[in-house]
């Protein structure tokens, strides 16, 4: 049941997603963060494509999977990352984000969880606000994100795609 759930969903969003690679991926991304919210209350499905598609809460795993999932079904080359996030205060969180190859052959960072508002009250968010995380370069994403080699624990280091310098 709840694989049926989740592959419609997907498949509605999938459905949707037309025009250039760039278009594709922003509508990804948009529809996240337009159908989600940061969740770390509930634990049960908010790290995984479930608690994002159906459940509509996940805590960063949960939309950088979910982003994944989605650019895998359109054909369009996508990992996960896995390290530190840097907060504003200089402090380091565990988080996880996304490299996605364009059409220029160059890969570049989205973190759909820092994209997605969390608005108190009745505010209402410059549409800008929504993409400074997305399709970035590593002179803009790499100051705030440190990507982990040692994903598994094993001493094995893991080697991520490099990212263009520059923002797409």
């Amino acid at each position: 049941n709840a694989i049926s759930k989740t592959e419609s969903i997907a498949n509605s969003i999938i459905k949707n997603a037309r025009g250039t690679t760039y278009d594709k991926v922003k509508y990804v991304h948009d529809y996240i963060i337009n159908t989600t919210s940061y969740d770390e209350d509930s634990t049960l499905n908010n790290g995984n494509i479930y608690g994002t598609l159906v459940n509509h809460k996940a805590v960063c795993e949960g939309y950088a999977e979910t982003v994944k999932y989605l650019l895998d079904k359109l054909d369009i080359p996508c990992v996960i990352v896995y390290g530190d996030g840097l907060k504003e205060d200089g402090s380091k969180e565990y988080h996880s984000w996304n490299y996605v190859k364009m059409d220029d052959g160059n890969w570049y960072a989205i973190d759909a969880t820092w994209d997605d508002p969390i608005i108190i009250g009745n505010g209402i968010l410059p549409e800008s606000e929504k993409y400074i995380y997305f399709l970035k370069g590593s002179n803009s994403f790499s100051s705030s994100h440190i990507e982990e080699k040692d994903v598994s624990g094993t001493g094995q280091s893991f080697k991520y795609p490099k990212i263009s310098t520059n923002d797409f």
